[in-house]
């Protein structure tokens, strides 16, 4: 596989020598220096078609191999074809005719000859990524942002001790170390020396044709092999199982594509075995210090040099045991014989030659730290990769530092020169500067364009802050705009741009001081400012330094900017926002620089900011609470001041000043005025904004308790039935009373409960609404604020209280047109929404509330139903949070309108146990529940099987289709059972079909089509998986412990089955007037509303389950609190128990709080 990026494109018209006439114009052309191999690979053999006779082909030799010259995209091809397509018999050429000609399509069959290796499948994709914006951006967003505290992990610290007990030293000083390979790693390298000759041949092939870069690759290799940093295989260790061969390729400098080259190896090429050889290297723990920390340390220096290491990484040998891993095949003449290579020194661009080079200097500088301390001191804390940047307070301490550099360097075989580390430094006037490229595109630019002006901008100090936020802001802005990459921008956002672009240059105008005028005799502040604006926050740190003489000089330090969110945020939040930004800067500088113990002060001109740093973060939202406490432990709230916006240098930061304002603005480079004073003084702010601190601040919320007329009898009851059984009976104590030569005796009947059921509601209809049934006994209107005014209600020839709405008409029992009205608040409604739930056998909110309508209409019933199923003790037992995340986008099977269980989902549920017979003895065997949903209309089938087998699920499936009709479309997971049975329905059709020949199309057409989801994707089977949870949901309630036989299990299945396809399919209303809710044998799909709060601390006399993850919730004990263990800040974890057998502590995540009010006195 070979890659190529170009940076060019051209305008070309192409025409054919068939047709010169004919021309396309190609406004954009891409070039490479390569497209891809000859084609064909080899000669192909003519055969003489008859349905080719007479073309005339685009491309007359189209058996020779030949170059490629130019790859035509679709957009082109499109325009290029012509009516005419000529086809012969099979494995012969297809003829399409083009404006250039006829072009043949097919495939050859020829040997390729031995040198070719095996066949090749030529691809070629073109895409403007922008690899090199992509890298700049990274490199922009990584400078701008703060570097997080990293923590070592397991193969870290595996890496060092790896180095640490492996490395050697030769007698000249040069150091020798192993590769730090994985541990346990499943990863295995081939030996891929055929595919390493194929990359070399194509890179020879690149080489042929540009002498100048021949030259050049030449030159490198050989001076690679005179400098010692490579050696030549012997014949009898060529062949080696595991050897890694790395191709390489020239990579030109400073991207000029005719300047200097440097060879690179490729650690990331793949061998025959998948892997490659960078996934099997550890990267080793960061070792680099923050560039802009080492640029900082170096302005502390009144005497400075810069230098670098002279190729670090080849001075550094690789152990011989090592040396399979880093082959390469080369020779430096084509036609002489190809040569095995070994690269004995670390290899630029293998994951851990970062590592491996840094952590040598660090050893170097360790053993030879008594010999030269000055210059180990520089190598640990001033060097970045291979350059170094050090100095000293004297001119004396400067240049022994810089002897002892060079002598220890040398001692370890490393040799220095001058460099600058990419900093424009003038040692003349030691000064920095800044280096701005002039854009390519002022005008007709696009995002791709801007992208790459501004993250192409090197500021790792963030000295050009107040410029280049304007960019950060710009950028922000085209992505709300919404543009694509490459269309040019609108007019006013183009206007902005190009007055911005036209005046970064004069950035490079700009001179800083590199020394900060520091001496062994200075005392140090550092100072942080921090501001907002409603577009961006900023954050910028001066170093304060008084001499002996009492002379005061103040020097920015660095700063950084952040663009605000897109989403609205407060502007008092964004100043909070800085603050954080500035007291993290603040404490990193400190700790980078070895500042300890040093003043440290913050401003801000944000009085409620500061109001809130100098109060408890507990008495704020979360938003602020933890920024705010973050604040506190990096910079105590005493050392934060209150600085005018006038005298605040980080205002300019949020808005974006011009390069030109940026040059004369003093308070920018050195501080607010008085901050240069020998004894400055600061003011106090006036009073905070009170709606922002309000707004901010934590409210505790009570809950005021209501007692209701309840009748002393009915709150003695938790069950309906129960209280309409007693009923009963007390009724017929009163008949029996009165007449005993008519008693009542035998068995309650359905009209003695309907009786009881009538008087109950009478009475709590009396006690709710009095005035009501009043005001309608003497037919005057209700009052304007009575509750059932929108209800339209009346009073029956019972007396009892109705609904009205508009169904007179409506084919409904009278008790579903005109339900009973309730109150939420009375005892009645809360057990009858306790028999629908029972009812609907510990059905959801939706299932339970409709089956309460069809007799009785309560007032806010959704919200007593909500709260009588999260207190159901059953349900509790099995109720559990699972994650949720968006859906994707519905497939076409359930959105087209179809007869139902035409697209069908099926899955499987169980094991449950199932008895063989009924009587004494019997064996309980597994057995299995079969489900099939529709994908349209969400209606389920259920089947019992009695085993996993495909004859077992071919049998279910017969049944359900001779139920539920013929199913064009089955879709399921990848359970064995499922592919056995898709195998024997495949095997059947097309026995059939080869029978019946002349019946194969109609038997495929009447066949099943049978879909497997992606393996290891469950949640691609979401449909079917929430109709496996809604039937074990009633199951599990339902079943319990018992076992049943088939027959028992396939009736409770079919009840199930009835019970989930009677949920209504819209929403239920709380309009009296709407119909009863459809449900004609679909599922009701939806998303329930879940409730989140804070869980209040367990009370002593709780009832509780105790958790164990090896039983089943229903053998789950049972358990009373009688203790509780508060934590330092008064939340309960622990709590004491006592069992039935036993007492004993548990944490309250293995308890499981039952919806039972607290009863301390009542023993467990």
């Amino acid at each position: 596989m070979s890659t190529g990026v170009s940076t060019r494109a051209v305008s070309v018209t192409m025409s054919s020598p068939n047709a010169p006439d004919v021309c396309l114009h190609l406004p954009e052309v891409l070039l490479l220096p390569k497209l891809t191999s000859e084609l064909p690979q080899c000669r192909v053999t003519r055969i003489d078609w008859p349905h080719l006779h007479g073309l005339q082909l685009a491309d007359p030799h189209y058996d020779r191999p030949a170059m490629v010259d130019a790859i035509l995209g679709a957009e082109v091809y499109g325009r290029l074809l012509q009516n005419g397509l000529r086809t012969g018999p099979s494995g012969a050429f297809s003829a399409q005719s083009t404006l250039l000609g006829w072009v043949l399509l097919g495939s050859v069959t020829e040997k390729l000859t031995s040198h070719s290796g095996r066949a090749s499948v030529s691809v070629h994709h073109a895409a403007l990524t922008g690899d090199d914006l992509g890298r700049a951006l990274q490199r922009f967003w990584e400078i701008e942002e703060l570097p997080s505290k990293t923590v070592n992990t397991p193969e870290d610290l595996h890496c060092e001790k790896w180095f640490a007990t492996t490395h050697t030293r030769d007698p000249h000083g040069r150091y020798a170390v192993r590769l730090p390979i994985r541990q346990n790693s499943s990863l295995t390298l081939v030996n891929n020396r055929k595919e390493a000759l194929h990359m070399l041949l194509n890179l020879e092939r690149r080489l042929m044709r540009d002498s100048r870069l021949r030259e050049q690759y030449s030159t490198f290799m050989s001076e690679y092999l005179h400098l010692g940093h490579m050696e030549a295989i012997p014949e009898q260790e060529v062949y080696l199982d595991d050897a890694c061969y790395l191709p390489h390729h020239a990579v030109f400098k400073g991207n000029d594509m005719g300047g200097k080259i440097r060879v690179v190896f490729n650690a990331s090429f793949r061998t025959t075995s998948g892997s490659l050889l960078n996934d099997l290297l550890l990267p080793g723990p960061k070792l680099q210090s923050e560039l802009w920390l080492i640029l900082s340390r170096w302005r502390f220096y009144r005497f400075a040099f810069t230098a670098d290491i002279i190729k670090m990484f080849r001075q550094i040998r690789v152990h011989p045991e090592d040396l399979h891993l880093q082959r390469i095949l080369w020779r430096s003449e084509p036609v002489a014989e190809v040569q095995d290579y070994r690269l004995l020194t670390v290899v630029y661009g293998t994951t851990s030659a970062p590592y491996l080079a840094l952590r040598t200097l660090i050893q170097l500088a360790d053993d030879e730290q008594e010999a030269f301390p000055l210059g180990s001191t520089a190598v640990r804390n001033n060097s970045y990769v291979d350059d170094i940047l050090a100095g000293g307070h004297s001119l004396e301490s400067a240049l022994e530092t810089q002897r002892q550099l060079v002598a220890l360097l040398g001692a370890g075989g490393f040799e220095l020169r001058v460099s600058t580390l990419g900093v424009l430094w003038n040692p003349a006037d030691d000064c920095f500067a800044l280096r701005v490229t002039p854009t390519t595109r002022v005008t007709d630019s696009t995002k791709r364009t801007v992208l790459s002006d501004v993250a192409r901008f090197f500021d790792p100090l963030g000295w050009a802050s107040p410029v280049l936020v304007y960019g950060k802001i710009f950028i922000q802005e085209l992505w709300m705009a919404g543009n694509d990459w490459d269309q040019p921008l609108p007019e006013q956002l183009q206007s902005s741009w190009t007055r911005f672009a036209e005046a970064l240059p004069r950035l490079n105008t700009l001179n800083i001081p590199r020394s900060v005028n520091f001496d062994e005799h200075s005392t140090v502040e550092l100072h942080g400012f921090s501001d907002a604006s409603s577009r961006a926050y900023a954050a910028a740190v001066y170093l304060r330094c008084t001499d002996a003489s009492g002379r005061v000089s103040v020097s920015l330090l660095v700063a950084k900017t952040r663009v605000a969110p897109v989403r609205q945020v407060s502007v008092p939040r964004l100043e909070l926002c800085g603050a954080l930004l500035v007291a993290r800067l603040l404490d990193m500088t400190a700790r980078g620089l070895g500042l300890n113990g040093i003043p440290i002060f913050a401003w801000t001109d944000a009085a409620v900011v500061l109001a809130w740093i100098r109060s408890h973060p507990s008495r704020w939202k979360v938003f602020v609470a933890n920024r705010v406490a973050e604040v506190q432990s990096l910079i105590p709230p005493q050392n934060w001041r209150y600085v005018p916006s006038a005298d605040n240098p980080a205002d300019a930061a949020t808005r974006g000043i011009s390069p030109s304002e940026l040059a004369s603005m003093d308070m920018w480079w050195i501080g607010p005025t008085w901050l240069r004073d020998t004894h400055y003084t600061w003011s106090e702010p006036g009073s905070a904004d009170g709606n922002a601190e309000e707004e901010e601040r934590r409210t505790v919320a009570t809950n005021v308790a209501r007692t209701t007329n309840e009748h002393p009898v009915l709150l003695r009851f938790s069950s309906l039935s129960r209280l309409l059984r007693v009923t009963v009976h007390c009724f017929r104590f009163l008949h029996n009373a009165r007449n005993p030569r008519n008693r009542k005796e035998s068995f309650v009947i359905r009209d003695e409960l309907d009786l009881a059921r009538l008087r109950w509601m009478r009475l709590a209809q009396q006690l709710d609404f009095p005035h009501e049934i009043k005001q309608l006994g003497d037919s005057r209107p209700l009052p304007a604020r009575s509750p059932l005014l929108p209800l339209r209600p009346f009073l029956d020839h019972e007396g009892l209280l109705r609904l009205g709405g508009r169904l007179q008409h409506a084919l409904l029992p009278y008790a579903e047109k005109h339900p009973l009205i309730l109150a939420k608040d009375n005892h009645l409604s809360l057990l009858l929404v306790r028999e629908a739930h029972e009812a609907s056998l510990h059905g959801g909110p939706q299932l339970t509330r409709s089956l309460l309508l069809r007799r009785v209409w309560i007032l806010q019933a959704a919200t007593l139903v909500k709260a009588v199923i999260r207190k159901c003790v059953r349900c509790a037992r099995f109720r559990a949070a699972t994650a949720e995340q968006q859906m994707g986008q519905l497939p076409a099977e359930q959105t087209r309108p179809c007869r139902p269980f035409q697209s069908t989902g099926v899955d499987y549920a169980g094991p449950v146990l199932l008895r063989t017979t009924k009587s004494r003895g019997h064996k309980a065997v597994k057995g299995y529940i079969c489900l099939f949903i529709c994908l349209s209309s969400k209606a389920i089938h259920l089947e019992a099987v009695s085993d996993l087998s495909s004859a077992s699920f071919l049998a279910a499936f017969k049944r359900f289709t001779a139920r539920r009709g013929h199913c064009r479309l089955l879709i399921s997971d990848n359970g064995t059972n499922f592919c056995g049975a898709a195998r024997e329905l495949r095997s059947m059709f097309k026995a059939a079909s080869a029978f019946y020949s002349e019946c194969a199309t109609e038997l495929a057409n009447s066949g099943t089509e049978w879909s497997f989801i992606l393996p290891g994707a469950p949640h691609f089977g979401g449909l079917w998986e929430a109709g496996v949870k809604s039937v074990k949901y009633h199951l599990r309630r339902i079943l319990g412990e018992h076992k049943l036989t088939y027959e028992e299990m396939a009736t409770l299945l079919s009840q199930i089955e009835a019970c989930l396809n009677s949920r209504p399919l819209n929403a239920l209303s709380n309009d009296p007037s709407d119909l009863a809710a459809l449900a004609p044998g679909h599922l009701l799909i939806g998303e329930s509303l879940k409730w989140r709060k804070t869980s209040p601390n367990l009370e002593v006399g709780a009832l509780v389950l105790i958790k164990d993850e090896l039983q089943p919730p229903a053998k789950w004990a049972l358990a009373r609190v009688t203790a509780l263990h508060s934590g330092s800040d008064g939340l309960v974890r622990v709590v004491s128990l006592k069992t039935a057998s036993t007492a004993l502590k548990r944490p309250i995540a293995k308890l499981c709080l039952l919806p039972i009010e607290p009863a301390p006195n009542q023993e467990t």
